[in-house]
């Protein structure tokens, strides 16, 4: 794992989205990402099939922002687990999250790892929170799914692709036991490690908007 996460600085990806139980539900939407490493930046935008924005979201230099299209809604807040679950499936660390957008898990190791007959690691004894499982495929010992027991989410990854080396699942489903989300991102086209210009790590506004304060709302 640690020799997939180094070989990644930054990534983009185009594809197709479903979210279901979240901020937004669209049957079948289309989904940009981009992510950089350092300083940790991630851009995500959702649209309709026919163009017209949903939802896009901003984590740059430990702040978050967030448009919701469908009212006209800027929030704003730091840049945590907790303030991305609002708006799409969020494991329990930024720095997890950012891996399983580019499509191949990373969770944090911070102890001792238990391997159970080959196929799966768990967090053991004297590892930090977040604890975490993950299930390798027999076969191959590719990613098959990582599980956050404490929160409730779990995170399929299908069909492993290559590319110079690097690893991505060409389909990632999240699946939130506790709020019953449900989010599965198609990926159609990825690169890894070009340069991304700092305009991308913009958020784009409408001239009329409310905004929410995200670090204002009561837990």
């Amino acid at each position: 794992m640690d020799a997939q996460k180094d070989r990644v600085s930054t990534f983009f990806s185009l594809g197709t989205v479903v979210l279901k139980k979240w901020l937004v539900e669209s049957e079948e939407a289309r989904i940009l990402v981009v992510g950089r490493r350092h300083p940790m930046g991630i851009k995500v935008e959702i649209t309709h099939p026919w163009g017209a924005p949903v939802l896009h979201v901003l984590l740059d230099r430990g702040r978050l922002e967030a448009f919701s299209y469908s009212d006209a809604t800027l929030y704003t807040g730091q840049a945590t687990p907790e303030t991305l679950a609002r708006f799409m499936p969020s494991p329990p660390d930024l720095e997890s999250a950012w891996a399983i957008l580019r499509g191949y898990p990373a969770p944090r190791i911070a102890g001792e790892v238990i391997s159970r007959e080959g196929r799966v690691l768990t967090c053991g004894d004297g590892c930090s929170d977040p604890p975490w499982t993950l299930h390798m495929r027999p076969d191959t010992l590719e990613p098959r799914k990582l599980a956050y027991p404490g929160s409730g989410l779990e995170v399929d990854f299908g069909t492993m692709r290559e590319q110079d080396g690097i690893f991505y699942a060409e389909e990632v489903d999240y699946r939130d036991g506790k709020r019953g989300g449900n989010v599965v991102i198609r990926n159609d086209r990825v690169e890894f490690n070009r340069e991304i210009p700092e305009t991308i790590f913009r958020l784009a506004k409408p001239p009329v908007y409310r905004t929410v304060d995200l670090d204002e709302e009561t837990p």
